[in-house]
This record gives structure tokens, sequence and C-alpha cells, in this order.
């Protein structure tokens, strides 16, 4: 069966554009976490995950096409169409989607490094105040107490 290249370009399309806005809003979101404005952090979260779905929808849609002309629903099945249809803004498309995952994948990776570095940050900080006030532990997310000293050995046997 053959695959619809107008459609599958079109999708491809959609995913591009839909990965741009995902892009901007990783890239926003790395420069608050750099200018220290982590009370913004959270206002990313909702439009993120909203991309990531309509990014999960389109790749859905990819898969359908590629499975419906009986072409392997991966990388693969994209080379074969590639092989078998001579469809340059398909290819051109697919490409630039590659290549804008990768972008996604990397500026995710630094925000993940960021806000990591950011909570290490508070925790020793929040640890240096309880400590000096004497405070054994806090309260943590769940409810729980949590302890903010550190272990500290004083003599060993």
């Amino acid at each position: 069966m053959a695959i619809d290249t107008a459609a599958l370009t079109s999708n491809i399309d959609r995913e591009i554009a839909a990965l741009r806005v995902l892009i901007d809003l990783l890239r926003a979101e790395q420069s608050a976490l750099v200018r220290g404005e982590s009370e913004r952090i959270a206002e990313f979260a909702e439009p993120k995950a909203a991309h990531l779905f309509e990014l999960t929808r389109f790749g859905e849609e990819r898969a359908r096409l590629l499975a419906a002309a009986g072409l392997k629903v991966d990388r693969a099945g994209m080379h074969r169409f590639f092989r078998e249809n001579n469809s340059g803004a398909a290819r051109t498309a697919w490409r630039k989607l590659l290549e804008l995952t990768q972008v996604a994948q990397q500026t995710n990776t630094t925000n993940g490094m960021l806000i990591t570095a950011r909570l290490n940050h508070t925790q020793r900080a929040l640890s240096a105040i309880f400590s000096a006030a004497r405070v054994p532990g806090a309260y943590g997310a769940d409810g729980n107490t949590v302890s903010l000293r550190t272990a500290q050995q004083l003599a060993v046997a």
C-alpha cells in the first residue's frame, strides 16, 4: 500500500512547529534558571506538558501513516519510505525534525542540570540555616520529618 506523502509531510511540518514552540519554552525556562528566577519555573510545566502531548499525537499519526503503508514504525521505516518515494520535502522536513529533537533534548538536559544545581544549593543553605538554629530537621513535602543535618562521626572505636 502506498503512503500518503502529502499527509506525512504535513504531519512532520506540524510536528516541527510544535517542537519549535517547545524549544522556545525550554529556552525561556533556561533563561529563568540562569537569572535565578526559580519562582517562575512552575509556570513552564503546563505549557511544556501540553506541547509534549501534542508532539506525542503527531508521532502517533506519523506511526499510523507508516504502518498503513506496511512500513516499520521507526527510523528504519522512514528510511525505507525515503528510498521508495521521491519526496524531497518530506526528507527535508524529517531532517529538520531530527535536528530540532536533538536541540530540545540538549536544552532539556541543561535545564535539568541547572535545576539540580539550584536544588543542591537550596538544600545546603537550608541545612546551614537549620544547623545554625540548632533545629534537627524540618517537614518534607509528604509531611514526614526530614533530617537536615549531615551525619557526623564523632569517634571510631
